[in-house]
């Protein structure tokens, strides 16, 4: 049977706690005490459980974030690209407005210069023909003519070959006319030709020519519009994913972690068989709250409780029985204290007390509290009563008393006066 007790009548079990962390199988009386091996593994499997959860949306989102940025980097290089290409053919574009402006002004100049001079205006027209042609055909059978598919190539397309344009066919008569007028001989012959390169690059070319680079700086504007759009949407996208990371993955992850380490830190600084403070924090506590109550006026009680006749319940009934006196103990002990109070174990059977704000009256009347809730609480072991009691020292925090140890000092040799009258009692140090 499990370990119970009973307080005026009521039947009293042991907290969960207890009976969870040193598995205690009273009937077989089987033992395993070794708590930190039991706990650390549970919770490191508890997080490994958790883990393995993780992974596939931490995956998830980190390809779509991989998807999102990949992206948006092809859009910003395709943005960088579609605007060097429109560049490109706006610049070759105006420069063919330029020399047809340029070949038209010397053919109509050309016979109003002097002998000496024709000669060099020959040369420039000839070289501003030869690039005339080069651009033309870039812009209509070279790396500038748009896909068939493009938005824009319809539009390009009636400009140059439509019927009611033309610019292709204007452009090659104008080239054709200028190369006749470089190979014509006399002013005579020169100078309709003259006239009608005058008329194909005023009236029918540059006009044209204009709408084209027009065209397409509107075609690079929306394309970069859109495309910029695009990257903001992927940039947006990135965030959301950034954010669901963060939200599902590595903040559950961090609070995990953060709990495992709260766990751990428990772990370390309790009794695992009491629950209580162990030594090493129990000091460290009560230093705290002694240093508080000297800022406060230096009302302070230290308790010093020892079971009683604990080596003949382990004789008789065994380590198993008497590890869970000492829990059932404990318990009934932290119970009857109040919040605030600091309790610890100290080893084997010992514990300590730290009653702050307490004077020497107090500090009895708690002591005579604790003893009394010990010696009505029993517990059964197959059907057999099982009984406790606890001696107690007390003592009061002095002047002189630095630390602790200084207190509780006294309150264990008021403990010695208890135990020496027969245990079962609560004895004051008053020297």
């Amino acid at each position: 049977m499990s370990p119970q007790g009973r307080t005026k009548g009521a039947l009293w079990t042991v907290r969960p706690f207890s009976l969870r962390a040193n598995k205690l199988f009273i009937k077989g009386m089987e033992v395993e005490k070794n708590i930190a091996a039991e706990t650390v593994p549970e919770a490191a499997l508890k997080t490994d459980r958790d883990t393995k959860k993780t992974p596939p949306l931490y995956l998830v989102t980190l390809a779509i974030i991989t998807m999102l940025a990949t992206a948006r980097g092809v859009i910003e290089h395709s943005i960088v690209h579609q605007q060097a290409v429109s560049a490109d053919i706006m610049n070759t574009a105006g420069r063919q407005n330029t020399r047809v402006q340029h070949i038209a002004w010397l053919a109509n100049a050309f016979d109003r210069m002097p002998p000496a001079r024709r000669a060099v205006f020959r040369q420039d027209l000839a070289a501003m023909l030869g690039s005339l042609r080069i651009g033309q055909d870039l812009l209509t059978k070279g790396e500038y003519v748009l896909p068939h598919d493009a938005p824009l190539a319809r539009d390009i397309d009636n400009i140059y070959y439509g019927k009611s344009w033309h610019l292709d066919a204007y452009m090659r008569d104008f080239i054709d006319a200028s190369q006749r007028f470089l190979d014509a001989k006399t002013a005579a012959a020169r100078a309709p030709l003259a006239a009608k390169i005058g008329d194909l690059g005023f009236r029918q070319i540059m006009d044209k020519q204009d709408m084209v680079i027009s065209m397409y700086q509107a075609n690079d504007d929306k394309t970069t519009q859109s495309l910029a759009a695009i990257s903001l949407a992927c940039y947006i996208g990135t965030l959301l994913a950034l954010i669901v990371q963060g939200s599902f993955v590595f903040l559950p992850l961090v609070k995990r972690v953060t709990a495992q380490e709260s766990a751990l830190a428990r772990q370390a600084d309790t009794d695992a068989l009491t629950g209580c403070h162990n030594r090493v924090t129990f000091f460290h506590v009560a230093g705290a709250v002694m240093a508080n109550a000297r800022r406060q006026g230096g009302r302070l009680g230290a308790l010093a409780l020892d079971v009683d006749h604990f080596r003949r319940i382990n004789d008789v009934h065994g380590n198993a029985c008497g590890d869970a006196a000492l829990a059932v103990f404990a318990e009934a002990v932290t119970d009857a204290l109040r919040q605030g109070d600091v309790i610890g174990r100290l080893g084997g059977t010992e514990f300590a007390v730290i009653l702050p704000g307490t004077d020497e009256d107090s500090a009895a009347r708690v002591g005579e509290k604790l003893r009394l809730a010990v010696e009505n609480l029993t517990f059964s072991l197959d059907g057999t009563d099982i009984p406790l009691t606890a001696s107690i020292g007390v003592a009061i925090l002095r002047e002189q008393d630095t630390r602790p140890e200084d207190v509780l000092q006294r309150a264990a040799l008021a403990l010695a006066a208890a135990k020496k009258a027969g245990g079962n009692a609560v004895r004051v140090h008053y020297a």
